[in-house]
């Protein structure tokens, strides 16, 4: 079974966007390839094997921004997890799984931006300072 990672920025309790050049910006090392239609970004570390796409949704490109970023099948890469951090620490950021994990923040500020009922239904987030901080939250 397969997990996805979601990133969602908050001001104030409400969704915000998080500009697509930013994202394009922070993965620019290890992009493989952007498709501007479907909104996917191909990320690949070292070998193919070692890839994963991050779906930022089919009118990113032409909005210029996405309101949440998707990653399939996330790797266990901590060059994955400080590309993400990078975008956590720029706003009020979450991190969430589907397997129902802990969520997590970068930012000391971020969860009174997060709406309540968002919280209620994923858990109180933990803060996170190091992309081994977000690889342990997944250890067994």
């Amino acid at each position: 079974m397969s997990i996805e990672a979601f990133i969602w920025r908050y001001e104030r309790g409400e969704i915000v966007a998080t500009p697509l050049d930013e994202i394009l910006r922070v993965f620019h090392s290890y992009a493989d390839s952007f498709d501007e239609v479907t909104g996917v970004l191909h990320v690949q570390f070292d070998s193919a094997g070692n890839s994963c796409d991050i779906y930022l949704g089919a009118k990113a490109a032409a909005s210029g921004a996405t309101p949440g970023i998707m990653i399939s099948r996330p790797l266990h890469d901590p060059r994955l997890w400080d590309c993400v951090l990078e975008i956590m620490r720029s706003g009020n950021v979450i991190l969430f799984f589907s397997d129902d994990t802990t969520p997590l923040y970068a930012t000391a500020g971020a969860p009174a931006h997060f709406p309540q009922d968002l919280i209620q239904s994923l858990g109180e987030p933990k803060l996170v300072a190091s992309a081994q901080d977000i690889l342990k939250s997944h250890e067994t």
